[in-house]
């Protein structure tokens, strides 16, 4: 016998409530589980098992923001010094470009900065550089200035090597490798962005941060 909608339409509330809070990968898959729960006429019981599904992806969700590390700026970069203009800039722009000389930091500060902003946590901060040794190299220092271990809230992808986890927060990769990663995702993949972090030259770079 199937529930009354009057029976179930709170929990079907609740739990789309619950599911705009996850991660972005788990959204699009929980809705369409949710909806085919209601369309099949499985009632509680259905909704029930969408509710345990959603349960496990908030704890994903809550293990990543444990494992948030400490942010620490060093004092004597640039970019350090624009800190509240540049965060405030990517709180409130869809595009933010930085520009700076070389040695700045916007290299390796502004990922810090995104996640200091809470990105990271719902999907992976995407941060390209153009040659594979150079997304290597950043991801070793940024990884270093974080006090982490490689593979863990900062990874690297590049041809033949892939360090990120199910607990990365920043991934670096090739300039190549990001585009079709993240159009293949179209928005709901593991590899979906909150912020795309883009060295454009060697004076400046170009940050583009979605909403989380």
């Amino acid at each position: 016998m199937t529930d009354p909608p009057a029976a179930t339409g709170p929990l079907r509330r609740d739990l789309e409530r619950r599911i705009d809070q996850v991660m972005l990968r788990d959204r699009a898959r929980l809705h369409r589980r949710l909806d085919r729960a209601t369309a099949g006429g499985g009632g509680a019981s259905a909704l029930m098992q969408v509710a345990a599904a959603v349960t496990a992806a908030e704890k994903r969700r809550v293990a990543r923001a444990d494992g948030m590390p400490a942010l620490r700026y060093p004092d004597d970069l640039p970019v350090s010094a624009r800190r509240g203009e540049i965060m405030a800039a990517i709180r409130h722009h869809q595009v933010v470009v930085v520009a700076g000389e070389t040695g700045s930091g916007k290299t390796t500060q502004l990922p810090k900065m995104c996640l200091e902003l809470g990105r990271g946590i719902d999907a992976m901060i995407g941060h390209t550089q153009p040659r594979r040794i150079a997304a290597r190299t950043v991801a070793e220092r940024l990884a270093d200035e974080l006090g982490v271990a490689l593979g863990g809230p900062v990874g690297y992808a590049v041809r033949f090597t892939d360090t990120v986890s199910d607990r990365s927060l920043v991934k670096v990769m090739t300039d190549g490798s990001s585009w079709p990663r993240s159009v293949a995702t179209a928005g709901c993949g593991p590899t979906t962005p909150s912020s795309w972090t883009k060295p454009t030259s060697a004076a400046s770079t170009s940050t583009s941060c979605s909403a989380t």
